[in-house]
């Protein structure tokens, strides 16, 4: 068993070497063993010193100090590059649970999906989406004005130049989010081939009676089951203005020119033209 250091009362002399468990002796001004918490080291043989050092004794430093000091150097160590870990991962988690906020303004709504399923539809209001599993696709459902020129012709064959007022709101906000590229875009040319559609059903004396009549709703049942597949309703469809081209030819090309005849002259001497275009009185 190894045996406890002892001091000298009278003298100071250290009664025991101080050397560590493991062999390597230490000096008088060495640190405090971490393996047995005290100093010197009361692991080794007995020996005498003949100049040694004041040595503390037990009631000035007493054995709690050293132990304190050595929990706060262990936790110093340990916590520090944890710590670093921890921090970073809380900012992390942090900023992944913010990114799934969503704000929608009053006059749009939110549809939401879940892994390319569709989830539902939110309203205006702050909302929640689990971040990685759900999207949103915000869809405007204002309604909104669309000026249209087009060319047509009418069931008697006239050419005319039509300009037209539709507006235009989001009917099916999931249909709306789902098309492909511009939905108003596409909405609005479908408005125009329906458009072309029924003024090709009429006559042109019966387009006063559109023009007088405004919105007529058969117009705006056909324009609005020629927008719905992309998710967009169509409330006000009026013809506002359609006007009969003077050239009906195709642009930059020229009406035909009247061939012109000759006209025959009589010379002098001679007699009047005939009805025939012969002249009378030639010489023999």
């Amino acid at each position: 068993m190894p045996r406890m250091r002892q001091y000298s009362a009278d003298a100071g002399v250290l009664l025991m070497a101080p050397r560590h468990r493991m062999g390597r002796v230490l000096s008088m001004g060495d640190t405090p063993c971490r393996a047995c918490m005290v100093r010197p080291c009361r692991y080794g043989r007995r020996t005498r010193w003949r100049n040694p050092r004041p040595l503390p004794t037990v009631e000035d430093e007493p054995r709690w100090r050293w132990i304190a000091m050595d929990v706060a150097a262990a936790r110093e160590s340990i916590l520090s590059f944890p710590a670093a870990a921890l921090i970073v991962a809380g900012l992390l988690v942090a900023m992944i649970a913010a990114s799934g906020l969503r704000r929608v303004g009053p006059h749009e709504r939110l549809v939401v999906r879940r892994f390319g399923w569709p989830l539902g539809v939110r309203g205006p209001g702050l909302r929640y989406l689990l971040p990685g599993a759900d999207t949103g696709v915000r869809v405007p459902m204002g309604a909104r004005p669309h000026d249209i020129w087009l060319r047509a012709m009418t069931k008697d064959g006239v050419p005319l130049h039509v300009k037209a007022l539709a507006v235009m709101g989001t009917g099916d906000p999931v249909r709306y989010a789902d098309a492909a590229g511009s939905p108003s875009s596409s909405a609005q040319a479908a408005t125009e081939v329906a458009l072309r559609a029924v003024i090709a059903d009429r006559d042109l004396a019966d387009l006063p009676s559109l023009l007088a009549g405004g919105d007529d709703p058969e117009l705006v049942r056909r324009v609005d089951e020629a927008v719905r597949p992309w998710g967009v309703a169509a409330r006000l469809v009026t013809i506002t203005d359609a006007t009969v081209p003077v050239r009906s030819g195709p642009p930059g090309s020229r009406p035909p020119r009247a061939r012109r005849e000759p006209v025959p002259t009589a010379r002098a001497g001679g007699g009047r033209a005939g009805a025939d275009g012969s002249a009378a009185g030639r010489p023999s």
